[in-house]
Protein backbone atom coordinates (compact mmCIF):
# COMPACT_ATOMS: atom_id res chain seq x y z
CA UNK A 1 0.00 0.00 0.00
CA UNK A 2 2.90 2.32 0.73
CA UNK A 3 4.16 1.86 -2.83
CA UNK A 4 0.82 3.11 -4.17
CA UNK A 5 1.12 6.26 -2.10
CA UNK A 6 4.68 6.75 -3.35
CA UNK A 7 3.46 6.38 -6.93
CA UNK A 8 0.68 8.88 -6.27
CA UNK A 9 3.28 11.26 -4.87
CA UNK A 10 5.34 10.86 -8.04
CA UNK A 11 2.33 11.85 -10.16
CA UNK A 12 1.41 14.82 -7.97
CA UNK A 13 4.99 16.13 -7.92
CA UNK A 14 5.32 15.66 -11.68
CA UNK A 15 8.14 13.11 -11.50
CA UNK A 16 6.14 10.43 -13.32
CA UNK A 17 4.99 12.79 -16.06
CA UNK A 18 8.31 14.33 -17.05
CA UNK A 19 9.30 13.87 -20.65
CA UNK A 20 12.29 11.75 -19.66
CA UNK A 21 10.07 9.45 -17.55
CA UNK A 22 7.47 8.89 -20.26
CA UNK A 23 8.15 6.03 -22.63
CA UNK A 24 5.74 5.01 -25.35
CA UNK A 25 3.49 7.95 -24.37
CA UNK A 26 2.16 6.29 -21.20
CA UNK A 27 2.69 6.48 -17.47
CA UNK A 28 4.09 3.29 -15.94
CA UNK A 29 1.91 3.34 -12.80
CA UNK A 30 -0.86 0.73 -12.35
CA UNK A 31 -4.33 2.27 -12.28
CA UNK A 32 -5.65 -0.25 -9.74
CA UNK A 33 -3.16 0.69 -7.06
CA UNK A 34 -3.58 4.35 -7.78
CA UNK A 35 -7.37 4.04 -7.47
CA UNK A 36 -6.99 2.21 -4.16
CA UNK A 37 -4.74 4.96 -2.81
CA UNK A 38 -7.12 7.73 -3.89
CA UNK A 39 -10.16 5.96 -2.43
CA UNK A 40 -8.41 5.29 0.88
CA UNK A 41 -7.41 8.95 1.08
CA UNK A 42 -11.04 9.83 0.33
CA UNK A 43 -12.19 7.67 3.24
CA UNK A 44 -9.63 9.37 5.49
CA UNK A 45 -10.85 12.80 4.36
CA UNK A 46 -14.45 11.76 4.96
CA UNK A 47 -13.59 10.59 8.46
CA UNK A 48 -11.89 13.90 9.18
CA UNK A 49 -14.87 15.84 7.84
CA UNK A 50 -17.29 13.69 9.84
CA UNK A 51 -15.28 14.07 13.02
CA UNK A 52 -16.56 17.63 13.28
CA UNK A 53 -19.93 16.17 14.23
CA UNK A 54 -18.21 14.14 16.94
CA UNK A 55 -16.75 17.31 18.44
CA UNK A 56 -20.10 19.05 18.49
CA UNK A 57 -22.66 17.68 20.91
CA UNK A 58 -25.23 15.91 18.78
CA UNK A 59 -27.39 12.86 19.37
CA UNK A 60 -26.50 10.92 16.20
CA UNK A 61 -22.93 12.17 15.70
CA UNK A 62 -21.53 8.75 14.82
CA UNK A 63 -23.94 8.51 11.87
CA UNK A 64 -22.45 11.69 10.35
CA UNK A 65 -18.98 10.26 10.97
CA UNK A 66 -19.80 7.07 9.06
CA UNK A 67 -21.82 8.80 6.34
CA UNK A 68 -18.99 11.18 5.52
CA UNK A 69 -16.51 8.31 5.30
CA UNK A 70 -18.77 6.59 2.75
CA UNK A 71 -19.95 9.69 0.89
CA UNK A 72 -16.60 11.24 -0.04
CA UNK A 73 -15.15 8.20 -1.90
CA UNK A 74 -18.48 7.71 -3.67
CA UNK A 75 -18.45 11.34 -4.80
CA UNK A 76 -14.87 11.02 -6.03
CA UNK A 77 -15.75 7.86 -7.95
CA UNK A 78 -18.90 9.37 -9.44
CA UNK A 79 -16.99 12.47 -10.55
CA UNK A 80 -14.36 10.29 -12.20
CA UNK A 81 -16.94 8.13 -13.98
CA UNK A 82 -18.89 11.15 -15.24
CA UNK A 83 -15.82 12.95 -16.55
CA UNK A 84 -14.06 9.92 -18.06
CA UNK A 85 -15.94 9.93 -21.40
CA UNK A 86 -14.93 13.54 -21.99
CA UNK A 87 -11.28 12.80 -21.25
CA UNK A 88 -11.33 9.79 -23.55
CA UNK A 89 -12.95 11.86 -26.28
CA UNK A 90 -10.35 14.62 -25.89
CA UNK A 91 -7.41 12.22 -26.01
CA UNK A 92 -8.86 10.43 -29.04
CA UNK A 93 -9.53 13.55 -31.12
CA UNK A 94 -6.61 15.72 -30.01
CA UNK A 95 -3.98 13.46 -31.60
Amino acid sequence: MLTYFKQLDQILRGDATRLSSLTDAEIKIPIGGLSLAVLSLGVLYGLCAGSFAMIQTAGQAYMQFIASAIKVPLLLTATFVLSLPNFLWLTHYSA
